[in-house]
């Protein structure tokens, strides 16, 4: 795979209960096929219980005029210094060699952020080429 390209980073000291956000990157400036959301949690997530954190992903393609629902990930109590997830933006074709589907150079992305429990990690978007 790819070496992933920083899109943008949440630096978040702590989120409250409940919604936060959105939060609206700058237009992604590459064509990627993925993309990952890569969540450091600090000493103060929860390593037992329930899930402590859902997250939003939506994608515009005309400069952020319309928002489409793209991922929703949901992270649970872990001891795990860092938690990955990939997204792919899908492939066109049933057969062998299917066309990838890739990010304009000019697409933009939001996430909202929904704490279920209290925590406070540091959220980096990253688009994989």
């Amino acid at each position: 795979m790819a070496v992933p390209v920083p899109i943008f980073t949440l630096p978040i000291a702590a989120l409250a209960l409940g919604v936060s956000g959105p939060f609206i990157s700058g237009q992604v400036g590459g064509a990627f096929s993925a993309y990952q959301l890569q969540v450091n949690p600090d000493v103060t997530w929860p390593t037992v219980g329930t899930p402590v954190l859902e997250i939003t992903i939506e994608r515009s393609i005309d400069g952020g005029a319309t928002w489409l629902f793209d991922a929703k990930v949901v992270h649970g109590a872990t001891n795990l210094p860092s938690l990955l997830s990939t997204i792919s933006m899908g492939t066109i074709g049933p057969d062998a060699a299917p066309t990838v589907l890739k990010t304009s150079v000019t697409d933009l992305f939001r996430i909202t952020l929904n704490a279920l429990r209290l925590c406070a990690p540091t959220i980096s978007f990253l688009g994989v080429p």
